[in-house]
């Protein structure tokens, strides 16, 4: 049940950010980036409404659009409650950087292998099989995994500062 409401949560804000972003850029008639006020505005509402870090909400909808658009079948699963969110985003990760042709073959393992194995063997396949399809792409993938990385700091009201490292 804890995974079809995380399959509906996702895909809500999935919903209401695809909203935001269709209207916002028809009025600025640009596309928008993460750093538009619009878009950061929109994960810093999701963040303070279901009480996660800023970091957890673009992680979450990165991972809910990446799947949408290069793991079809694993996003099935996942909306279907066949696997959870935390599982989903290790194959968002797994098919960033990668051909669409080896994305597609990833993601029928996956579809299978989230299903049934515990999220550090499924990362474990699929970077194995990553690795073997498309051994090329390790700068791309590189430069990927340093944009998930993420350093922040705001004060605090005693005048001190909290410091917050966060990374997949």
């Amino acid at each position: 049940m804890a995974r079809a409401g995380e399959a509906a949560l996702l895909q809500t804000m999935l919903a209401g950010f695809e909203a935001m972003l269709a209207e916002e850029e028809a009025e600025a008639g640009r596309r928008l980036g993460d750093d538009d006020a619009a878009v950061r505005a929109f994960h810093l509402h999701q963040a303070r409404v279901l009480s996660l870090s800023l970091y957890a909400v673009r992680r979450q909808l990165a991972a809910g659009r990446t799947l949408q658009a290069r793991a079809p079948r694993t996003w099935e699963v996942f909306t279907a409650g066949g696997c959870s969110l935390h599982v989903a985003g290790i194959v968002a990760n797994q098919v960033t950087g990668v051909s669409d042709e080896h994305a597609a073959v990833l993601d029928a393992t996956a579809a299978e292998l989230v299903q049934r194995e515990r999220p550090s063997l499924v990362e474990r396949r699929l970077t194995k099989l990553r690795e073997q399809l498309d051994a090329d792409t390790a700068i791309a993938r590189h430069r990927t995994a340093s944009n998930r990385r993420w350093v922040g700091a705001r004060p605090r009201p005693d005048g001190q500062a909290t410091l917050t490292i966060e990374s997949t």
